[in-house]
């Protein structure tokens, strides 16, 4: 069982409301961060800008937003799941004191990639003020290496500063943004959400070390950038992965007749956009539960099987664990499906109401529909690529 499945199940022991609650919200984090973060923050920051921000500015600052985390994502989607293997390997081999080490290297990399990737994109590639562009950059630079540091925090056995650490990042970026745009506009709007992803930064590398025994790292550990050449399967799922979440938008950017120019060579599609973010939210609860139960659960089914069969167990008792597994799987995903099928009803009949709300295009409901049932898929799909890393079946993930 990993350390995030151990905290997860101290949470949940007493049987409060208050555990659950904070057990479930770990396990929105731990689950699938990166993407709701994005989609949640630009659906989330059109409201609140709305009636700071005339139209043009607004348009502006949420693509800036969602290039950002399009390109964080995509780019890095390949060192999240090497990465977490790499960090339950030291957990598991019982060599905490390798993590911090290993971490900064990662978070050095990333953002030296992140810096010139931003320097490109933004600093030459779009004609805004040079508050703007830095605020851009310095952004793209935290929202990467906040991916990096979440993966290795994750695995801890605590795991206490996930939860906290993104409540009061993005609480301070949200007033941030608001005062900032206030004063200075889109730029300082935007300043003042770098401002709260570096605050975000800052608390999960404390953390880290703090979890980690508070030993400053004699040197940087390179060696973790083996896993790469050990698995280079897993890093083209998360590639393939973040890829496969943003494909739809690339093309309906520069393809598609609903694409049209924000500034240089950032667009956007008014007409779908909001409605593609707002779909894929709707596997946050089912994506949850069904890590929050894998991680409890299942988890120890697998465990259990997995001694069994490595010469444990007798015949007999290979075949009881083997059935505990696979119902214990079958009950897992038909209820993280019935909650997927609940939430997108649920949102089939509310979207448009929530679209008027934020005030946001209501697009077409063709794409209501399309959108819904695809996100539906994608939240099966996650659930059957985490059962197979469990396995180990590297080669059928990435198929």
């Amino acid at each position: 069982m990993s350390g995030i499945g151990i905290q997860l199940q101290k949470l949940l022991r007493p049987n409060s409301f208050t555990g659950s609650l904070w057990a479930f919200s770990l396990s929105i984090i731990a689950s699938g961060s990166p993407w709701i973060i994005s989609f949640l923050s630009i659906l989330v920051l059109h409201r609140i800008l709305q009636p700071i921000l005339e139209e043009g500015p607004l348009t502006l600052f949420s693509t800036t937003i969602a290039h950002v985390y399009a390109v964080a994502l995509v780019l890095f989607g390949g060192l999240q799941f090497v990465l977490n293997r790499f960090a339950v390997g030291c957990i598991r081999g019982k060599r905490e004191d390798r993590i911090i080490p290993s971490c900064l290297p990662a978070l050095l990399f990333t953002g030296g990639l992140s810096f010139a990737i931003g320097f490109v994109l933004f600093g030459l590639l779009i004609p805004e003020s040079w508050q703007f562009k830095v605020s851009a950059i310095s952004l793209l630079i935290y929202v990467s290496m906040i991916f990096v540091a979440t993966n290795f925090l994750s695995v801890l056995p605590k795991s206490r500063g996930i939860v906290p650490g993104f409540l009061m990042g993005y609480g301070i970026a949200l007033f941030a943004v608001w005062a900032g745009a206030r004063a200075f506009g889109v730029a300082g709007g935007l300043a003042g959400f770098s401002a709260g992803h570096l605050i975000l930064l800052m608390i999960l590398i404390w953390r880290l070390q703090a979890e980690t025994g508070n030993r400053p790292p004699d040197q940087a550990d390179w060696k973790f950038l083996r896993i790469f050449k050990r698995f280079p399967s897993m890093a083209w799922c998360g590639i393939l992965l973040y890829l496969g979440i943003w494909i739809d938008k690339f093309l309906f950017w520069h393809l598609s007749s609903q694409g049209q120019a924000v500034s240089g060579v950032m667009r956007a599609s008014p007409a779908y956009d909001p409605v593609f973010f707002l779909s894929l939210l709707s596997v946050v609860p089912a994506l949850a539960f069904f890590f929050l139960r894998f991680e409890t659960k299942i988890a120890g089914s697998l465990d259990q099987f997995q001694l069994a069969i490595d010469g444990q167990g007798t015949l007999d008792e290979i075949r009881e664990e083997k059935f505990a597994m696979v119902q214990s799987l079958r009950r897992g995903l038909t209820q993280s499906i019935t909650v997927q099928a609940v939430v997108t009803v649920g949102l089939l009949i509310s979207t448009p109401g929530i679209l008027e709300w934020l005030g946001l295009s209501t697009g077409k409901s063709s794409f209501v529909l399309i959108t819904l049932i695809g996100a539906s898929l994608l939240s099966l799909y996650l659930a059957m690529l985490k059962v197979l890393f469990q396995f180990d079946d590297r080669r059928g993930a990435l198929y």
